[in-house]
């Protein structure tokens, strides 16, 4: 796995973090979360970038280059998941049989993919649950495409998030950046500054 796991756990917090250059054979080279992980575990204001994964020898999935969920529900918001990229689908985050609340988040720039979702997880038969509840996300400018099995949610819109200096590694929105007011509660994305 790569860089944080999360497997069968409940009241869990990954919060205010820089999640860079992991790599995961098999899915999840930023954050994997798996089997029956609840809504008790939050991600959030996490910078997640570039992380990656590569097949693994033994078969099975290699997507999620940022965060795979499987069979998962966690809640995900504020986050900024940029430059991952993954072998399989979801660059950015990949929900295989997961139903997570997703709001309030930048996923851009990611390569196979920004957002996916696979309504049956390739280690089950049945599907975990109605699939990702999305809101007021800025899910942009990914290779291959931005959503990949579902529509974008309430308030969700694909803009240039305008950082204020990412060839420099400052992911602060900049003065004038569209995600500034576009959240539930104010900005979207982490707060890097």
């Amino acid at each position: 796995f790569g860089g944080i796991l999360v497997n069968s756990a409940q009241h869990v917090r990954i919060a205010h973090n820089l999640i860079s250059g992991n790599v995961a054979m098999g899915g999840g080279g930023g954050i994997s979360c798996q089997f029956g992980t609840d809504s008790t575990v939050v991600i959030a204001h996490n910078l997640i970038v570039g992380n990656s994964t590569a097949r693994p020898q033994w078969g099975g999935t290699s997507g999620g280059g940022g965060i795979y969920l499987q069979d998962a529900r966690p809640l995900i918001h504020n986050n900024t998941v940029i430059y991952n990229k993954a072998i399989g689908d979801g660059g950015g985050i990949l929900c295989d049989g997961a139903s997570p609340y997703l709001h309030d988040n930048i996923i851009a720039y990611n390569l196979n993919g920004g957002l996916a979702f696979k309504p049956v997880s390739y280690m089950s038969t049945e599907q975990a649950g109605p699939g990702p509840k999305l809101s007021h996300n800025d899910i942009w400018n990914n290779a291959e495409y931005d959503y990949s099995g579902m529509d974008p949610g309430e308030g969700d819109i694909a803009v240039d998030p305008e950082f204020l200096a990412p060839r420099e590694g400052d992911f602060s929105l900049s003065r004038g950046s569209p995600c500034k007011k576009a959240g539930t509660a104010g900005s979207i994305g982490a707060d890097v500054e």
